[in-house]
């Protein structure tokens, strides 16, 4: 059985140095994931742009990003933005955990929590993911956690494939 995990949530302007190493420490141990979408090794430079970056008309009330811990340790970390692309739907940009930890059923359980967490946000109806189509594993994991494919498909030039849109419905109530 699993660890129970708890998401604590980070703030770009008043995260501590222990958490930003912590989160560093996280992308770091995940290179995988890099690899197989970007080509290349995480960069710790990076890491503090994922607390930071957000689209035009978005503030940091619209961002909720997670430390992923396992009792004091933290071992992943997830972003959600609230109202993307509509005001009743939210944006999951990043489910990621350390390598040693993958395998153990934390991305459900993170996940499960994640959806509950916007499904409690009022108004609210479906999550939206983008994958990396050279992700073939998460493309396999976010279709058994419920989503399908939407038909929008982007192309950045940081990724080695195709940004592959997928939607799930919030059950209601």
């Amino acid at each position: 059985m699993a660890m129970e995990l708890e998401l604590r949530r980070l703030h770009a302007a008043n995260i501590s140095e222990e958490q930003m190493s912590a989160l560093t420490g996280v992308v770091l141990a995940a290179p995988a994931y890099s690899l197989l979408v970007e080509g290349r090794l995480p960069v710790a430079e990076e890491v503090p742009d994922l607390l930071s970056d957000l689209p035009p008309n978005y503030s940091y009330d619209d961002k909720y990003f997670f430390g992923i811990y396992q009792g004091e340790r933290m071992i992943g970390c997830a972003d959600l933005l609230k109202g993307w692309k509509t005001p009743q739907q939210s944006m999951l940009g990043l489910l990621l955990f350390a390598e040693d930890v993958r395998g153990q059923g934390y991305g459900r359980q993170v996940y499960l929590k994640l959806e509950q967490i916007v499904a409690s946000w009022p108004g609210m109806n479906s999550i939206r993911i983008g994958v990396i189509s050279t992700n073939l594993g998460g493309l396999a994991f976010w279709r058994k956690m419920g989503f399908a494919e939407n038909g929008e498909r982007y192309k950045f030039e940081q990724y080695l494939g195709d940004t592959v849109i997928l939607e799930k419905a919030l059950s209601s109530g």
